[in-house]
């Protein structure tokens, strides 16, 4: 077997199954995980049709070892609004956990808008989708995802418990719609652009619309439904 083969084996074997840390013992029983990833939505008058992040790696400590899953270089793109499952299932050791990691980026894209084709059907993993109702107006908006943006999730032994099900464990990954879009305000007083449909939208970035951008990008870390959230 040449490098190249060598080199993509160990690649696929880091992106669909655990790296064994020092402490595990042969012979574990194992047990199968997913991860959803989904939007929790607590703001009725607030939608996010589409959010991507990068899923980096995922860790935990147990009782007597650490684990590490879903580690690639690259990252996963993920899409909150999905509520999907894209990450392949996985066998992990059947123990106590004390505590898991979960550590996602900002995902790359262009920086064209949507002036050729309309709002809805315009798709870039650099914005998140933003759709709040303000009394009689809808806003459209589009949050430019700060560019190299870690985070990481970390949850507790009780958070942990809930994951587990009869057969397997699901690991619950949400985002909060009503603690983010809070940052919208209630009548704030936007820069508009036109969609390809010459429909309005707004740009939240550093240089459009700032004053609400950065009250946004505050708040998204603490958006995610976790013990606690790390920006590094």
């Amino acid at each position: 077997m040449n490098r190249l083969r060598i080199s993509i084996l160990l690649i696929a074997l880091l992106a669909g199954s655990c790296e064994r840390l020092a402490g595990t013992e042969v012979g574990n029983p194992e047990i199968t995980m997913n991860a959803r990833f989904s939007i929790r939505d607590t703001d009725p008058t607030a939608d996010v049709p589409e959010f991507n992040l990068k899923m980096m790696e995922m860790g935990w400590t147990a009782i007597d070892h650490s684990e590490v899953c879903w580690n690639t270089g690259n990252g996963h793109v993920v899409d909150f609004a999905a509520n999907a499952m894209p990450l392949d299932e996985i066998k992990v050791s059947n123990s106590e956990w004390k505590n898991a990691e979960i550590t996602l980026h900002t995902a790359p894209g262009s920086s064209a808008l949507p002036v050729s084709t309309g709002f809805a059907k315009w798709h870039n993993p650099r914005y998140a989708k933003i759709v709040k109702v303000m009394g009689a107006d809808t806003v459209r908006a589009l949050f430019q995802m700060p560019e190299k943006l870690k985070l990481r999730l970390i949850f507790g032994k009780a958070t942990i418990n809930t994951w587990r099900q009869q057969n397997g464990i699901i690991v619950e990954v949400k985002f909060d719609v009503g603690t983010w879009s809070a940052g919208l305000g209630s009548k704030p007083d936007f820069k508009f652009r036109t969609d390809g449909n010459r429909a309005r939208y707004v740009v939240l970035s550093p240089n459009e619309n700032a004053a609400v951008y950065k009250t946004m990008k505050e708040l998204l870390p603490k958006a995610f439904v976790a013990d606690s959230t790390n920006v590094f």
